[in-house]
């Protein structure tokens, strides 16, 4: 491979299965009390309908596919207001909140999104209006999908007076893993209440996520909304994006005691360094125990999985793994350093962009390697596979005592990932 950036360019794309994992569709139905109308061409709507239909989400989802002469006539905003009259005459139950989906044809087109939010809340007075993008052309944008949808989502919040017990989890598609020592340190801190939108049990619920004292970006995917909610609604964040990397986690919770606890007492210091230092030393056990068991079987690493690949690929390497490949796009800065520790050491690994054709031009035998994360498995065809989507349930210590014990789990008993793909929804 190319031993410094170059490694990464423009191609057409091709798009994987373990896209269809969390998807726009999947990500804004977390939203409690919602519903979405995509407006699109047909094509571009196939992949989430058919996602909503896997995952169940057909009830909260319409589609308004536009034609040529929609786009050319200039009445598809008006269309939009229709489609909207329409649908809510059809429903039983009104949404609390509608999410409308524009395609890359409005980026083309310059549409006037935030005029059509303000004709749409004076219109439907009793529904909250965002609306959302799922624009792939933008991938490569600073405000790429994945942060845009979380974005919009938040911006429903509205200010409330915030309360210092309080904090939001942020960016992660699921709640953290209750038997996570993050909230027993929390706890120790003096927070009692921690947020995630898919614990609000309704709209009211979410909207009182407006009152956290802090926002806690637990996946570079919140950094868009955690920032507008610092400038929006006066909620301050601090970046602690899940790490499997013990140092990094170690500085994540000094960061957290400085933001959190600098007025709690001596005992409860006392208690939260007791809790890191316990977690801490079975992390490392864990970690020894895994590498003792799968030997120097290549790994593969993939973006699908884990946010951060390239961090996560050069712990391991510290660890003594044998990493052999990385499917991720360029990294980002809080990873350069570790892509070019790794090119710098690992003469023979493979950084593989997940989205060019070719990736797809493979033998179909089953290889005896290790993949994290499907996208790379579905590409390598390893026998080994961890099923982990978008660091699903991770944090801290307990984050990475997981991951060892998934690793451990997975070398014992191999998956069939025909099976493994129709368990989880993915589209192909």
């Amino acid at each position: 491979m190319d031993k410094g950036m170059n490694c990464f360019h423009k191609t057409l794309c091709y798009t994987s299965p373990a896209h269809g994992g969390w998807g726009m569709v999947r990500i804004g139905m977390s939203v409690p009390d919602s519903f979405q109308i995509f407006f699109s061409p047909p094509a571009c709507g196939r992949h989430g309908a058919i996602s909503s239909v896997l995952h169940r989400y057909r009830n909260r989802l319409a589609y308004y596919f536009l034609e040529e002469k929609d786009v050319v006539s200039g009445g598809y905003e008006k269309q939009i207001f229709d489609a909207v009259d329409l649908v809510l005459k059809r429903l039983k139950k009104k949404p609390r909140a509608m999410l409308l989906f524009v395609t890359c044809i409005d980026d083309l087109m310059g549409t006037d999104l935030e005029e059509l939010t303000l004709e749409l809340k004076d219109r439907f007075q009793e529904i909250d209006f965002t609306f959302c993008h799922m624009d792939p052309i933008r991938n490569d944008s600073k405000l790429p999908p994945p942060q845009n949808i979380q974005h919009q989502m938040y911006a429903l919040l509205e200010k409330k007076e915030l309360k210092k017990d309080t904090v939001n989890c942020i960016g992660n598609l699921m709640p953290i893993d209750e038997d996570c020592e993050l909230y027993s340190i929390l706890n120790h801190m003096g927070i009692k209440n921690i947020n995630h939108i898919l614990n609000c049990r309704d709209y009211d619920e979410f909207k009182n996520m407006a009152s956290a004292y802090c926002n806690l970006m637990i996946s570079p995917n919140g950094a868009a909304a955690v920032k507008s909610m610092n400038n929006t609604i006066g909620i301050p964040y601090e970046e602690v994006a899940v790490s499997y990397d013990l140092d990094i986690i170690q500085n994540q919770y000094k960061k957290l005691m400085n933001t959190l606890a600098s007025n709690i007492s001596q005992k409860e210091k006392q208690a939260i360094n007791t809790i890191i230092s316990y977690m801490e030393e079975q992390a490392v056990n864990e970690v020894e125990n895994t590498k003792k068991l799968i030997g120097n079987i290549p790994i593969y690493i993939d973006s699908s999985a884990v946010a951060h690949p390239y961090e996560l690929a050069w712990f391991l390497h510290r660890k003594g793994f044998l990493i052999k490949g990385i499917f991720a796009e360029k990294p980002s800065e809080s990873e350069k350093e570790a892509f070019q520790n790794l090119v710098a050491v690992c003469s023979d690994i493979q950084i593989v962009l997940p989205q060019h054709p070719k990736t797809m031009i493979r033998s179909q035998d089953i290889k005896d390697t290790f993949s994290i994360g499907f996208e790379a498995a579905y590409t390598t065809q390893s026998r080994y596979v961890l099923d982990l989507f978008s660091d699903e349930g991770m944090f801290g210590y307990y984050g990475v005592i997981k991951l060892m014990k998934m690793m451990r789990k997975c070398y014992e008993n191999p998956v069939d990932l025909k099976k493994l793909l129709d368990s989880y929804g993915l589209v192909v």
